[in-house]
């Protein structure tokens, strides 16, 4: 028997009679229970501890890079400059820059550049 989702939501179910897929609903214990444990990571709490534990192991991971990479005297095109991120919208900006709170205080450096710093005359994009 196999299953394919058809492009309303329900699933087909082809019973390999020669009559080709039914279209009954595919329901199972895995489905109910998945639903249920994917609501209870839907909090502000679990939301703050999965960041904390993805940024320990992004952590962790760069220092494995780092040491593997100078053990085995590989070169490559990393860059340790960091990261740009551009908003519009000064309410965006305002959001992420909030968000940044948790993971720098974990030790994870973040500055934020302000449009502020650059005359509006001098700017070859418009916010």
């Amino acid at each position: 028997m196999g299953i394919a989702d058809g492009a309303d939501g329900v699933a087909s179910v082809a019973h390999g009679r020669g009559h080709g897929p039914s279209r009954e609903p595919v329901q199972g214990p895995p489905h109910g229970g998945l639903g249920i444990k994917f609501l209870r990571e839907c909090t502000a709490d679990r939301a703050r501890k999965n960041t904390l534990v993805k940024l320990r192991l992004a952590q962790y991971s760069q220092r494995k890079l780092n040491e593997i990479a100078e053990a085995e005297r590989i070169d490559y095109d990393d860059i340790h400059a960091g990261l740009l991120y551009l908003y519009r919208d000064p309410k965006r900006m305002a959001a992420g820059v909030e968000k940044w709170k948790l993971i720098r205080d974990h030790g994870n450096r973040k500055r934020s550049l302000a449009r502020m710093m650059w005359p509006r005359s001098s700017r070859p994009w418009r916010l």
